[in-house]
């Protein structure tokens, strides 16, 4: 180190002591011009109870290291403050996790636990957080992908320890969040497959006469499917599968012919699967109101004479959570139970074989090819934003295109006076 850039710290204006550990030191050169402020912390040491003082983080302005001490004050508080000197990887990502619990959804904790527990503890853990470098958080990425790991489950890798970092360097950990300096990896968004509106009107035909099969064979009875109204919300309003079974009949707007999203259904993953009830939506935007079909209606008024008589057939037995799709005993349906009855109707209907989720594709696809505004498609589905909508169904583009100039085309013409 020269002459010039040596530094001596000066203790500023708020001093540690017992009662207030924190301090902010200002970093000065030789010629006594400030250069910086560290921020640094009394702490009593676990093992032999004596106390040390240790560096928060250093910061280019007074400003930045008075809101650095705030995050290292919030950190203490809720236990998560670590010696930056020794933090490893695996207590950034433990502390990033206890952080997240309350925000995330009971699946979402599962699905990140998993990818701390499995893929980064193992690669990374006993890494020192301030030593790790962009090139080794580069070259487990390529090596997992060597493996065989799912680009998918990389990419949550990625986002699980980026976010990590991200809190160390709000909290002075690190100075730098080094997955910023790496090729994260891409998850390739494959081209929805979708139906024609004759497939789409075939499938919801079938789910409306389905054959009633005795031991012998065809009993010559039909009635509709199960889960009907499942089909119809999914395929020609664009719901979410979990959106769609957690659809209360308190949610149904009769006079408005609407229906109000506001929880979902989905399988809890920390239980073996079972279905519960979630009382949020995947999105902020995901809560809202969808003006229903006529043929969507119609299903729900005959569905609901039907669910009555179950009701009142099982007597105390029912589960009365109002839900609109439910069990023979009034319980939520497991999303993921549903694909029997929906392999059983596609067959029926002789229409190629696609996704459950595919029928919201359907939806969306269709209403964008009719000529529907974007904005109002991305609405009804519930997306973030229209770019969301369109980066999805991109392959409809070309088809919007032509229109789009049929359509210039048109408005020049009569305003010419030609044909």
């Amino acid at each position: 180190m020269s002459a010039n850039i040596a530094f001596r710290f000066l203790l500023g204006k708020r001093k540690g002591s017992a009662e207030n550990p924190m301090a902010i030191l200002k970093r000065k050169n030789r010629q006594g011009k400030i250069i910086g402020y560290q921020v640094l912390i009394d702490r009593t040491d676990p093992v032999d109870g004596r106390r040390k003082r240790i560096t928060v983080g250093t910061y280019r302005t007074k400003k930045e290291a008075e809101k650095g001490q705030r995050n290292a004050l919030t950190a203490q508080e809720n236990g998560l403050l670590v010696d930056p000197k020794t933090t490893t990887i695996a207590e950034l990502l433990d502390a990033w996790l206890a952080t997240k619990a309350s925000s995330l959804s009971p699946n979402s904790h599962t699905d990140y636990e998993i990818a701390i527990r499995r893929h980064l503890k193992p690669a990374f853990g006993n890494a020192k957080a301030q030593r790790i470098t962009p090139s080794q958080v580069q070259a487990q990425y390529d090596a997992w992908q060597a493996r065989g790991m799912s680009a998918r489950m990389v990419h949550r890798c990625h986002v699980v320890l980026s976010q990590a970092l991200a809190q160390a360097v709000r909290f002075g950990i690190v100075p730098h969040n080094v997955c910023t300096d790496v090729e994260k990896p891409t998850i390739h968004q494959a081209k929805p497959a979708v139906w024609t509106p004759e497939e789409a009107a075939a499938f919801l035909s079938a789910s409306l006469t389905r054959p009633v099969l005795h031991r012998g064979g065809a009993s010559g009875i039909v009635r509709p499917d199960e889960l009907t109204p499942l089909w119809h919300f999914l395929l020609l309003e664009g719901m979410r599968r979990g959106e769609a079974l957690g659809l209360r009949w308190a949610d149904v707007n009769w006079d408005r012919g609407a229906i109000h999203i506001s929880q979902t259904v989905v399988s809890d993953k920390g239980n073996r699967g079972a279905a519960i009830i979630r009382s949020r939506t995947k999105t902020n935007t995901g809560a809202r109101t969808v003006k229903l079909t006529r043929e969507t209606l119609a299903v729900l008024e005959a569905h609901r004479d039907r669910q009555r008589f179950q009701r009142q057939a099982m007597g105390n037995r029912w589960q009365n959570h109002d839900l609109v799709i439910c069990t023979s005993t009034g319980a939520p349906v497991n999303p993921n139970n549903v694909t029997r009855s929906y392999n059983r109707l596609m067959i029926l209907a002789g229409v190629p074989r696609i996704r459950v989720h595919d029928l919201r594709h359907t939806a969306a696809t269709l209403l964008l090819r009719a000529g529907v505004q974007p904005k109002l498609v991305s609405e009804r589905l519930g997306h973030a934003s229209v770019g969301i909508t369109m980066d999805l169904y991109s392959h409809v583009t070309p088809d919007m295109q032509d229109a789009a100039a049929e359509a210039m085309s048109a408005v020049l013409a009569r305003a010419s006076g030609t044909t």
